[in-house]
This record gives structure tokens, C-alpha cells and sequence, in this order.
């Protein structure tokens, strides 16, 4: 009994879906032809009132106000964009870093608190950064500090590694209210001990 609905009911989407790709096929074909028989209408030149050609020079004069009035606004949100990618590319940056770092002090006992090898694997993820580029040798103050701490104990006796990377922006044009003219991002990451 069943399996003659379940067959009724095949048949049934099957007609139903025969039925709109047929209604599809004759709309088409209908398009089409009437698409063919469209004619081109010609219009006469007809000269323009004298009214309404002065009235479409005083609009021109009327779109460079406007455009004049609101270029200042279109400047400020390009400025707001790029100062919002630099920061946003810091931020991905350092958790990037931290991350990185935290990934060889983890790896032993013996390496949890290695504030210079953090430093060293931190400086080249951070490379990039256009005031760190060839600039900064060490991770002892601003722009960029570096601090491995660790072996840490849980409650649970279980060790962690933890490294802090703090990292000061370039100085960017500041938007009042909005965006700072230059962050200090602080990120921290955590592992547990491998060994």
C-alpha cells in the first residue's frame, strides 16, 4: 500500500515538474517572438525650448555644489577605511604573533619562560609592520614588548606557557570619536605544556 503512494506521488512531481518546464518553453519561445517583431520607432528631431536648456545648465551648476559639498565627507570615509585596515591588520598581526610564540614555548618545561626566543619568532611574524621593518631589534619597549611566562600550574596540575605581545600602531590620521590616532594592542596566548 505504501509503496504505490510513495509511486502516485513520484508521478505527481513528475507531471507537475513537465508542466513548468513547459510553461517555461512557451514563454520563452514567446519572448522571442515577440522580441523579433519589435520595430524600431523613430522620433523626429524636435528642437528644445529655449526654458529647458537654460534649466539644464543651471543643474549642472547645481551637481558641482553638490559634489563640492560632499567631496569633504567622501575623503573623511576613505581615511576612516584605511586607518580602520591598518589597525585591523595590526590586531591579526599580534594574535598571529602570540600565537606563533606560544606554539615553541609550550613544547617543553624548559622553554616556557623563553622571553628571546618568543622575541625572535614574534620579530619575524611581525616583520611586516611598517614601524618594526628593519627598525626593531628587541622586544623590551614599545612599539613591540614581548614577556614569556610559565611553567603555570592549574588546579588541576595540568602546566601552562603564556606569552603577552603588546604592540603600538604607526600614528595614523586620527577621526574624532571614532578612531584613535594610534592603538596599543595587547594580545595573550596560552598553551598547555607538551612535555
Amino acid at each position: 500500500m505504501q509503496s504505490s503512494s510513495n509511486y502516485s506521488l513520484a508521478v505527481a512531481v513528475w507531471n507537475a515538474i513537465n508542466v513548468i518546464l513547459t510553461f517555461v518553453q512557451d514563454l520563452y519561445k514567446r519572448t522571442v517572438i515577440l522580441t523579433v517583431r519589435v520595430r524600431p520607432v523613430y522620433i523626429p528631431y524636435v528642437a528644445i525650448p529655449r526654458g529647458i536648456k537654460q534649466r539644464r545648465i543651471s543643474q549642472r551648476g547645481q551637481s558641482m555644489v553638490e559634489a563640492c559639498l560632499l567631496f569633504p565627507w567622501f575623503v573623511f570615509l576613505f581615511v576612516g577605511a584605511v586607518d580602520a585596515g591598518f589597525d585591523l591588520y595590526a590586531l591579526i598581526g599580534v594574535q598571529s604573533a602570540a600565537r606563533i610564540a606560544v606554539l615553541y614555548t609550550s613544547s617543553s618545561s624548559s622553554t616556557a619562560n623563553a622571553s628571546a626566543t618568543a622575541c625572535s619568532l614574534v620579530l619575524q611574524d611581525l616583520n611586516y609592520m611598517p614601524n618594526i621593518y628593519n627598525q626593531v631589534t628587541s622586544c623590551s619597549a614599545l612599539p613591540l614588548e614581548v614577556t614569556a611566562t610559565g611553567p603555570t600550574t592549574d588546579q588541576f596540575g595540568n602546566s601552562y606557557s603564556t606569552v603577552s605581545v603588546t604592540y603600538q600602531t604607526v600614528s595614523l590620521i586620527p577621526i574624532p570619536g571614532v578612531l584613535a590616532a594610534q592603538f596599543t594592542i595587547t594580545r595573550t596566548a596560552q598553551m598547555q605544556l607538551r612535555s
